[in-house]
């Protein structure tokens, strides 16, 4: 299965601000509406047991492995190792600023542990204190389980034009995923293509 999610915002360097897991978990609730149509368009939400615990047998042992209440959130991933699922990605992420500066609005390393922690269903010490899901974010819908689920990445950086340079963390990102099956599995073959 491939797809394309697009994100316009803030991307901090990992680490570098106290706002950074508020950062995070703002990317996290901005791409829900793309990744909760990627859910209901590719077959995820007919696999027995993924939210509903009532939906299959021995459904609630499964719903323990799949949705993860984290705080005050409720969480839903398309790449979870239950149906043994891996996620390529290609990212071209478009940044204010001249071209080659990237270290002027923290190296690119750290500001894509940010990105990946925002793909990322956190734990519970990375939501920050007195968010609360809105109606529409039950569950709230993440990229992957674990980002050690990411196979591999390509990066491609341009300059993000028409941004003031005072925007210095600003970025317009074009991720492109790839899910596929390292196992096959009678669920995962129900919607995973080549």
């Amino acid at each position: 299965m491939r797809f394309t999610l697009f994100y316009d915002g803030d991307l901090p360097p990992a680490g570098s601000r106290s706002d950074t897991a508020e950062a995070k978990h703002q990317i996290r609730k901005d791409l829900h509406p793309q990744i909760k149509e990627v859910w209901t368009t590719s077959g995820l939400e007919d696999v027995p047991g993924l939210i509903d615990p009532s939906a299959a047998g021995g459904g609630q042992h499964l719903t323990t492995v799949r949705d993860t209440l984290r705080g005050a959130f409720t969480f839903a991933s398309v790449v979870h190792p239950y149906l043994h699922l891996r996620a390529s990605l290609n990212i071209l992420m478009l940044r204010s600023g001249p071209a080659g500066l990237l270290i002027d609005s923290g190296d690119i390393d750290n500001r894509l542990k940010t990105l990946f922690d925002a793909l990322t269903v956190p734990s519970a010490q990375q939501i920050p204190k007195g968010w609360a899901p809105n109606p529409d974010e039950e569950p709230l819908h993440c990229l992957l389980e674990d980002d050690r689920l990411i196979t591999s990445v390509a990066v491609e950086t341009e300059r993000l034009l028409g941004q003031p340079i005072a925007a210095p963390r600003a970025v317009r990102l074009t991720i492109r995923v790839h899910v596929y099956a390292a196992r096959a599995s009678y669920d995962a073959q129900s919607f995973i293509t080549p």
